[in-house]
């Protein structure tokens, strides 16, 4: 009885799972009915509205549906998108040999829902058709074409119309790579309509990244636009050593089709994550470094990293011998700044003299610019020729600027408002100088360039009078005020 007892407990564990696939099976197959049974509602819901009104909001044809949303049905959430997009018959011709390409609308309503065996969705299409004969088209109409660089038609790829009269519309391209926005408001100007076309995994040809075009009545704009997928470009600029310039550079890449772009970095290392697929020339540039005279060519391939080095030789360098001293003295200025730049790379090399005066700079040889600054000294500035051999020597000459302070005087009354034409004594330290109030501002009198020290102030009236002692400091300003 054991031994039967524990074959029928291994088999019974055996069956577990069977049953609990099974469940899961069931309870999927009834969410997938009820799945199809509301892509059917949502179709018959289309299918009751007014032709007219059978479109999604913002995009084309413009109607009243929303292009997404969500629902739920007996406890399941279905994320629901709709799509309406205008359908050529080529009965009677395809656009552009067909003016009106409005032969009926296709219908797609898409459900997506998490199941238990991971995400599932679902998709019906119906086509609808007036009841009456197709209406004359007013407007005029653009269609675009999306393909690949091979030929390759590319559907379900995002247009956008993002100016123009008619605008905002957007549309998806359909299985023949085609998008038509038919009985568009007249433009005036040829860049009145401005498109773009875009898709995940893909990048335009970016000489064909937006397009801009005008319609008039009865008339149909073609436009075409070349998408592939990218490839990945990394570019290294490579000292004689091989490492990198580690300087501020850029590179320009160009592409027979794909026009020009530029990209900078302060590193020589460039990583440009998404680049149209093709053969690029490169031009490289980095500071204190010879740009070679010919580009680099490169064929960068789709979904490939592309990896490539180019040596850069550096630029002759040049050093110049700086002493400065004071102005008709031989005593050193140190510690003053200096900066030396390049005019034509931009390349600035800095440093302070030292306890003699002296500073030695080495710079990318060329023409440059020379700047000396020091606290209580005039600045100094000049052109300077550095060669790339040798040592260039100067000399310079600061001259100290004098340390002065100045005491402002004001006059004014009990309400604060300035008194003029009062006269004002300020003497001491063999200076002795009288100023009437509102020769400077209304009330005030400026005493300046005054020797730091010690002064005497008085102001007149019937007699000097209300004396004041105040000190003058270097480079500021003292303020006496007499209210009465």
């Amino acid at each position: 009885m054991l031994i039967a007892i524990s074959i029928l407990v291994i088999a019974a564990t055996a069956l577990i799972p069977l049953f609990v696939l099974g469940s899961k099976t069931a309870y999927a197959n009834q969410i997938r009915t009820v799945a199809y049974n509301t892509a059917v509602e949502e179709i018959e819901h289309i299918k009751s509205l007014s032709y007219d009104d059978i479109g999604t909001v913002g995009r084309n044809p413009v109607g009243s549906l929303p292009a997404d949303k969500e629902r739920t049905v007996q406890n399941i959430v279905f994320q629901i998108v709709t799509n309406v997009r205008w359908v050529d018959d080529p009965d009677d011709g395809l656009v552009p040999n067909d003016l009106d390409g409005r032969d009926y609308k296709k219908a797609t309503v898409t459900l997506t829902w998490k199941g238990v065996f991971g995400t599932k969705s679902l998709e019906l299409s119906t086509f609808i058709t007036r009841e009456s004969e197709d209406q004359p088209a007013i407007g005029g109409n653009i269609q675009v074409n999306v393909k690949k660089s091979n030929g390759d038609l590319i559907s379900d790829a995002r247009v956008d119309i993002t100016s123009g009269p008619s605008s905002p519309l957007s549309d998806l391209t359909d299985e023949n790579g085609k998008a038509l926005f038919l009985t568009l408001d007249e433009s005036l100007s040829a860049d009145d309509y401005s498109v773009t076309v875009s898709k995940s995994g893909y990048v335009v040809r970016p000489n064909l990244a937006v397009q801009h075009t005008t319609v008039s009545s009865g008339q149909i704009q073609v436009l075409e636009f070349i998408m592939d997928e990218p490839g990945i470009l990394h570019v290294r600029l490579v000292d004689p050593f091989g490492a990198l310039v580690g300087k501020n550079s850029r590179i320009t890449l160009s592409n027979a089709d794909a026009g020009i772009l530029e990209y900078q970095s302060h590193s020589g290392y460039f990583e440009i994550p998404e680049i149209y697929p093709g053969i690029w020339a490169i031009m490289p540039w980095a500071a204190s470094y010879e740009s070679p005279a010919e580009p680099t060519l490169v064929d960068v391939k789709s979904l490939q990293t592309n990896t490539i080095e180019i040596p850069m030789q550096p630029k002759p360098q040049g050093l110049l011998y700086l002493q400065v001293f004071v102005d008709g003295t031989s005593d050193p200025v140190s510690n003053a700044q200096v900066t030396l730049t390049n005019l034509e790379s931009s390349i600035i090399s800095t440093g302070y003299t030292n306890s003699q005066g002296i500073l030695e700079l080495q710079i990318e040889a060329g023409n440059c610019s020379l700047a000396i600054t020091k606290d209580g000294y005039s600045s100094h500035s000049e052109e300077i020729a550095i060669p790339p051999s040798g040592n260039t020597s100067r000399t310079v000459y600061l001259a100290p600027v004098p340390e002065v302070g100045s005491i402002l005087v004001r006059c004014e009354r009990t309400n604060g408002n300035p008194r003029n034409n009062v006269w004002i004594w300020v003497h001491g330290d063999y200076f002795d100088a009288t100023i009437r109030t509102g020769d400077y501002l209304p009330g005030e009198a400026l005493f300046d360039n005054l020797t730091p020290g010690s002064y005497t102030v008085h102001r007149w009236s019937s007699g000097w009078q209300d004396l004041r002692t105040v000190t003058a400091t270097a480079n500021g300003q003292t303020s006496v005020v007499y209210r009465y």
